[in-house]
């Protein structure tokens, strides 16, 4: 057996070429020896190779990106470092996720996403992990995020690497990615913010439960190109788990109740600073927690509307809390409320079993019916997989809100199969 093991290195260094493949050989090989009882070291004959040494990325230069000059380094010094304690004025972080490049534009879209976040920063450079699950203070940004062009993107679907097409790597061509960040200040921000939204409207998408802030910022961008939405997409994205484990939902619980007062300052601020025609704000799920309480909050400080549409999509709120207490205070805020809810929702059946209540956003017998909100029924046309992301994920559903966004077309002007409960209208997407 010893000998045939002594053959087989010979043989097995003879076909291996190059230092990979050598270094490869021979952990086989020590397996092999560990099996046959024979001492595990190298004949001294043959040494075993060095590791190979490490060989960086080749860096990529970062495109249309300007430092103010007080920030700008010097040549040849690199980007300033990161630092928690006290961060620069603007930090900018790009991550090249494009394979060839400049050429990828010739497949992909770039859509620019505005932020503000309550998630403390991690300390890491790449996009995708450099806000976490932390509590923090509001900061400001904008994002870049790529859309792939024609067929390969379809309405509604936040398409990702997955392994069973041998996809182990995001490419813009193909996939939704979160490519560059560009951190600033508050001042900054708004100034950026103006020159974008003067005389246009802009839209705020509040997420809900498990949802990273990458995704957030992706799903925003997504939601805008699938519009078209004509005007600047707005991500507020507070500091959920991202989890969908229990624990992950009673934490997020206590966080949307937090962000509240970061939120309201938020939605203060743009209406007061923005400078845009009209704003408009979309929650989902367990972020209609803060966005109502928000408003209702909002609405007793204002007289008059200081946002046109509001869309509530999926509301994990208890429904006698919402329709009782939440609702008749919080119309005030805005033009126009918009519910939608569905009887096929999986996840918001499952927050029924928790909390031992129907919630906002489930429809049949529970639907809220009130003076003053349109309640739309979007029962029956899910295609996800838990039945909770059905309206940014159906094109019908994108239609209708399309018309809302853009054009303020009312319920009874929309392409919606009308009904009634208790003698109020309420409608339902027609499919």
């Amino acid at each position: 057996m010893n000998t045939f093991i002594v053959y087989s290195i010979r043989a097995g260094l003879k076909l291996a070429r190059g230092r990979y493949l050598k270094l490869l050989a021979w952990q086989i090989i020590a397996g092999m020896l560990v099996l046959s009882g024979c001492q595990t070291t190298a004949p001294m004959t043959k040494p075993a190779p060095e590791q190979p040494p490490r060989t960086e990325s080749p860096k990529v230069e970062a495109p249309r990106v300007e430092l103010p000059k007080s920030a700008a380094p010097e040549m040849g010094s690199g980007p300033p470092p990161l630092t928690r304690s006290a961060p620069p004025t603007t930090d900018v972080t790009r991550f090249p996720a494009a394979k060839n490049g400049k050429a990828a534009h010739k497949d992909y879209v770039e859509v620019e996403v505005f932020y503000a976040t309550d998630r403390a920063a991690t300390g890491r450079p790449e996009p995708a992990k450099f806000y976490g699950t932390q509590r923090g203070n509001l900061q400001y940004g904008t994002a870049t995020v790529s859309i792939p062009k024609g067929e390969r993107h379809k309405t509604g679907e936040l398409e990702s690497p997955v392994w069973w097409k041998f996809e182990f790597r995001e490419d813009p061509a193909k996939h939704i990615v979160l490519m560059s960040l560009t951190r600033m200040q508050n001042a900054a921000f708004y100034r950026k913010l103006q020159d974008a939204s003067a005389a246009r409207d802009l839209f705020v998408f509040v997420h809900g439960f498990n949802v990273t802030f990458e995704d957030a910022v992706r799903r925003t961008a997504q939601i805008a190109y699938d519009l078209p939405f004509p005007g600047v997409p707005v991500t507020y994205s507070w500091p959920s788990q991202g989890s969908p484990k229990p624990f992950g939902y009673t934490t997020d619980e206590a966080t949307v109740e937090w962000t509240e007062r970061h939120l309201k300052t938020f939605l203060k601020d743009l209406q007061a600073r923005s400078g845009a025609k009209h704003i408009h704000l979309l929650a989902h799920s367990m972020g209609n927690r803060a966005l109502t309480k928000v408003l209702r909050s909002i609405a007793s400080e204002q007289p008059s509307p200081l946002f046109s549409q509001v869309i509530l999509a999926a509301p994990d709120i208890d429904a006698e809390v919402f329709e009782r207490d939440i609702a008749p205070a919080m119309l005030r805020a805005a033009n126009r409320f918009t519910l939608y809810a569905s009887s096929d929702d999986q996840a918001l059946a499952a927050s029924k079993k928790v909390h031992g209540y129907p919630r906002a956003g489930q429809s049949g017998e529970s639907l809220i019916v009130l003076s003053g909100l349109d309640t739309i029924d979007a029962s029956g046309i899910d295609t996800s997989l838990l039945g909770h992301s059905y309206f940014a994920e159906q094109t019908s559903l994108v239609t209708d809100i399309f018309m809302l966004l853009r054009h303020g077309t009312p319920p009874n002007s929309r392409q919606l199969s009308p009904r009634q409960k208790n003698g109020i209208p309420y409608w339902s997407i027609a499919h």
